[in-house]
């Protein structure tokens, strides 16, 4: 192809239709790309390892991007995508290392394998309406995305497309979402999940981050107590147990109990989740008493319901052999208003 190379800018002439595969691959002499609005496709690893370049503006002529067409630049710093593209392919931008935001236009119905992986200063993405699925490894290592916005319109989350994410700390699944592949969100900075009514189907680990701690479901806010490896697995439970009010569902009891206890001290009340928790409360108060969940020992101490003359001595007991000592006095305080100390000096004997 014949081209010119004016102050660093590549000039590429009229008429030429298609950026071929390889046409720039490793060249390293321009910092800027000027193409005609006769261009139709950029091609597979077209400008790749084009280590130079910093800033490209894609005319509306142009309506697909192939895979690895900017492959490794890793100075690229801007780019504009117009409406008139429809695909970007496979690790179309995998490594731009400079690259900062990039709007993903409303024509664009998926978001190939990779295409942004590792662009690590990458601090914000607009992703359309007209997306669809967001494909495997897709946003991987963007260590500097903070928060991402998935439009309802996205059904499926591929594995490990926002894993390593470690400044991501927010994100609401939406309710047209249905699958979350294996890794999805993997060592992220999420402290808190918002997950989707019709999410049926969560990949392993995929919210394996240390820092979660709390996912709503439902609008009821559960914190997490649960180990990294269990994270998974009681999501889906989760969803099982809040979907059916099937809370016999087998899952870790530090999951479970935190949710209960949760949904307690929120008012929820229903039929199946009053029966079980009455059946299973001396458990749930012990679980809480272990996580030194004052604030539902004090909510169920105001309710006058569940702590009887047979089940106090019991539970001030565990709080005595645990250490502790303020659910120790929630509960004595509770005794000695409602039941009275046969001992005068119980108060002393923590």
């Amino acid at each position: 192809m014949a081209f010119e190379i004016e102050n660093g800018v590549l000039i590429i002439p009229d008429g030429v239709t298609s950026i071929g595969w390889k046409d720039f691959y490793n060249c390293s002499n321009f910092t800027k790309i000027k193409i005609p609005d006769s261009v139709t496709s950029i091609e597979d690893e077209a400008f790749s390892h084009c280590s130079s370049l910093t800033e490209i503006k894609i005319p509306d002529s142009v309506t697909s991007i192939g895979d690895r067409a900017f492959y490794c630049c890793e100075n690229l710093t801007k780019i504009n995508i117009p409406d008139s593209v429809i695909s970007i392919g496979d690790k179309a931008f995998n490594y731009c290392k400079s690259l900062k935001s990039i709007t993903i236009p409303d024509s664009i119905t998926s978001i190939g394998n990779e295409a942004f992986y590792g662009c690590k200063s990458l601090e914000s993405v607009t992703i359309p309406d007209s997306i669809t699925s967001i494909a495997n490894w897709a946003f991987y290592g963007c260590s500097s995305l903070t928060e991402i916005n998935i439009p309802d319109s996205v059904t499926s989350i591929g594995d490990s497309a926002f894993s390593d994410c470690s400044s991501l700390t927010e994100i609401k699944i939406p309710d047209s979402l249905t699958s979350i592949g294996d890794w999805a969100f993997e060592y992220s900075s999420l402290k808190s999940v918002t997950i989707g009514n019709s999410v049926t189907s969560i990949g392993g680990s995929a919210f394996g981050c240390s820092s979660l701690t709390d996912i709503t479901f439902r609008n009821i806010t559960v914190p997490f107590y649960a180990t990294h490896a269990d994270i998974t697995r009681d999501v889906k439970d989760v969803i099982k147990m809040m979907r059916n009010e099937d809370f016999a569902v087998k899952m870790s009891h530090s999951a479970k109990y935190s949710i209960l206890c949760n949904m307690y001290c929120s008012g929820y009340s229903s039929e199946a989740f009053d029966a079980y928790f009455k059946k299973n409360f001396l458990k749930i108060f012990k679980f809480a008493i272990d996580s030194d969940n004052t604030e539902f020992a004090t909510k169920v101490a105001e309710q006058r319901k569940l702590i009887t003359k047979k089940n106090i001595d019991k539970l001030i007991d565990y709080a005595r052999d645990k250490k502790k000592l303020e659910m120790s006095v929630i509960l004595m305080n509770y005794k000695n208003e409602h039941f009275g100390f046969d001992d005068p000096l119980a108060f002393l004997k923590f």
